[in-house]
């Protein structure tokens, strides 16, 4: 008896994890660019602190997760190659360990595309606040100035 049809064929499953993981592979390096822009940003306006230390890590975090990625990548093109070896005794060992590395790489490409995502909206949220305070401070400058040049006249 073989559940190849239940779960789809290996060739399916394979597709479905390398599209995963290019998928990913393209979050993470729109992350990664983006913390490289950071990291540039900082740089000019010399900010040495927590702010730029979080930014060189989420630069090498996103690196990271592209290179995962691109392993995923690789492993699910290297088994296109290898043949499918017809119908499987569901009751061999070497059938569940295949399914089970087969639904690992799966999930495994999942939550790194998920924390991939997770690390683009905290991104997005940091720069939103970042904006804030940088406009409040303009701000209170601003009327900082005109209360100065009042005094002055």
């Amino acid at each position: 008896m073989t559940v190849a049809a239940q779960y789809g064929t290996v060739g399916d499953i394979e597709i479905l994890w390398v599209l995963i993981a290019t998928f990913g592979l393209g979050f993470a390096l729109w992350n990664y660019r983006d913390a490289v822009k950071d990291c540039r940003a900082l740089k000019e306006i010399e900010t040495i602190n927590g702010r730029m230390l979080l930014a060189r890590a989420q630069k090498w975090q996103d690196g990271i997760r592209a290179i995962i990625h691109c392993i995923f990548i690789l492993i699910g093109a290297l088994a296109m190659m290898i043949p499918e070896t017809g119908s499987t005794d569901t009751s061999s060992p070497a059938f569940w360990i295949g399914v089970s590395v087969r639904w690992g790489l799966i999930f495994g490409a999942i939550l790194l595309v998920v924390q991939s995502v997770i690390a683009r909206v905290v991104r997005s949220k940091v720069i939103d606040l970042a904006r804030h305070d940088i406009a409040t401070k303009a701000a209170e400058d601003k009327a900082r100035a005109e209360g100065d040049r009042r005094k002055d006249a």
